[in-house]
């Protein structure tokens, strides 16, 4: 019973009611008073609190059980105010049943309303986060203007990321992270459709890092009874749940290679996000963008870009993209990915010229973490390129700190090492789990070794 009042779409057939009817009617009624009397009084109490409840029950559904046990011509003789009005489902005219056991129409008319009600009950506790979102894919076809189907979208998309944060599992599944995308891109078009959504730049809005006026339109994103959403925030969210989706799943399993057929499709989106940051002036959500779609291409040769059916740019022209825009530390990052993407291409002298005059090896020690990862792989990806092209001198020197550490698995962040007798807390474990690369993006160690032993 429970799950048919969560789930409006269930039905309960005629044989239910008949059960119910036979419960009261037949079962129950064979004990007298006086036989219920000689029972035990923890017997007695069980049978007088079933009693009771199917009273109550079939109260309940006293009408359902009527037609259930009518024959044919007492169904016949029912008025029409006595048949029972089912919901149909599959038009506009949506029934959904709420927890007030309330009937609510959805219509055209009181969307604005819904949504509003919707967007009120988020963080509340015992909402049911799957109802609301199947209303909110149901109230989309029924919007009019842009500006309704962005608000949807706007919620729908923080629907999706709260019934992952809420749930039991660490990741988003391949279902939810899917539809999340898709609604992300569905918004970036309706942005990018007219130019009313990116008339103000994303720093003067509400919510944003540095600034905390109360202005609506903040992103572009409208606003729904002061709620306002930030676009970048998504775009952000959503790669963050790719990247630990990958990390989470068994990189033999089904599931990990549904993500991967996706990736193409997530950086085509933070590519194109670009031209709606471009158009607001937010030159720092630009730059982001650009270098969590560069660490989706590095790894990957010019002709696996080619045939992915995209058209991506190479490393040198998304450096160029933000070379005099982004800060310094972006600029590393994209630095380093781009000597990673030359070594891969055979590009030996001008991956050797960026990392030289980056001075990165004077600089290693104080890069972020995330930073220190790619200039171990760029570093190892640029001896493997020197082997190829018979430098071995080169290749040596350039193997040696990574190799002669001891531990390259973790440089390179392909698996930890040393955990038995390890002194870290479970605060750094968990953190230094969450920055290991997905095993597609490995590099073969055993290969290293034997480079560096040549």
């Amino acid at each position: 019973m429970k799950v048919v009042s969560k789930n409006s779409r269930l039905g309960l057939p005629n044989e239910f009611f008949v059960f119910l009817n036979d419960v009261e009617a037949v079962h129950l009624a064979k004990l007298t008073t006086s036989e219920v009397k000689k029972l035990e009084k923890d017997a007695a109490k069980a049978f007088n609190a079933l009693r009771q409840k199917a009273r109550k029950v079939n109260s309940t559904y006293s009408l359902e059980i009527k037609r259930a046990t009518a024959t044919e011509e007492e169904l016949e003789q029912f008025s029409a105010s006595e048949k029972l009005k089912l919901p149909k489902f599959g038009k506009i005219e949506d029934i959904v049943r709420g927890e007030s056991s309330k009937v609510i129409e959805l219509t055209p008319e009181n969307l604005t309303r819904k949504l509003l009600e919707i967007v009120v009950s988020r963080g509340k506790k015992n909402v049911d986060r799957h109802e609301n979102l199947n209303i909110l894919r149901k109230l989309y076809p029924m919007a009019t203007s842009s500006e309704q189907k962005i608000q949807i979208l706007n919620a729908q998309i923080s629907t999706e990321f709260d019934i992952t944060s809420l749930g039991t599992s660490s990741y988003m599944t391949h279902s939810l992270w899917n539809s999340a995308l898709q609604n992300i891109k569905l918004m970036l078009e309706l942005l990018l459709s007219d130019s009313k959504f990116y008339s103000q730049p994303e720093e003067t809005g509400v919510k944003t890092e540095t600034s905390t006026d109360d202005v609506d339109g903040f992103a572009g994103l409208p606003t729904v009874a002061g709620i306002r959403g930030s676009f970048s925030s998504y775009l952000y969210r959503i790669d963050d749940e790719y990247l630990r989706a990958l990390q989470s799943i068994d990189s033999h399993s089904n599931e990990y290679m549904e993500f991967l057929k996706n990736e193409p499709v997530l950086a085509s989106t933070l590519l194109k996000s670009c031209e709606f940051f471009v158009a607001i002036k937010s030159a720092d959500a630009e730059c982001n963008v650009v270098a969590r779609f560069f660490e989706h291409t590095y790894y990957k040769d010019d002709a696996s870009l080619s045939n992915s059916g995209f058209n991506f740019p190479h490393g040198k022209e998304i450096y160029e993209m933000v070379s005099e825009k982004a800060n310094e530390k972006i600029k590393q990052k994209i630095q380093l990915c781009l000597v990673y993407n030359l070594s891969l291409n055979n590009d030996y002298k001008s991956a050797r010229e960026i990392f030289i005059s980056g001075r990165f090896q004077d600089i290693s020690s104080h890069l972020e973490v995330s930073s220190q990862i790619i200039y171990n792989r760029a570093l190892v990806q640029m001896a493997i390129c020197a082997f190829r092209l018979g430098l071995i001198k080169d290749c040596y020197f350039s193997l040696q700190e990574i190799c002669s550490s001891g531990r390259p698995k973790e440089l390179l962040a392909q698996g930890l090492q040393g955990q038995k007798f390890s002194d870290k807390t479970v605060e750094q474990d968990r953190i230094d789990r969450q920055r290991q690369l997905p095993t597609h993006m490995h590099l073969n160690i055993e290969v290293i070794d034997c480079i560096f032993l040549t």
